[in-house]
């Protein structure tokens, strides 16, 4: 084979396995979305994805007063 044969047949490749790559993380996305969506609005995203780490410098624990 002649290398041009053996870059085309690579970035096929490439390209294919991108394209599933990108199609496997919409599906996933879509089903913790709609997980989200049956579990309700108010729903914690702690209870929801208890393996990720979901902290923020504006989490706060107890009331909140105005300035």
């Amino acid at each position: 084979m002649k290398n041009n044969k053996k870059w085309a047949i690579g970035l096929a490749v490439l390209g294919l396995a991108i394209i599933l790559h990108k199609s496997n993380r919409k599906k996933q996305k879509d089903q913790a979305l709609l997980k989200v969506a049956e579990e309700g609005y108010e729903t914690a995203q702690d209870v929801l994805f208890p393996k990720r780490k979901l902290h923020s410098r504006k989490q706060h624990y107890g009331p909140v007063l105005p300035r």
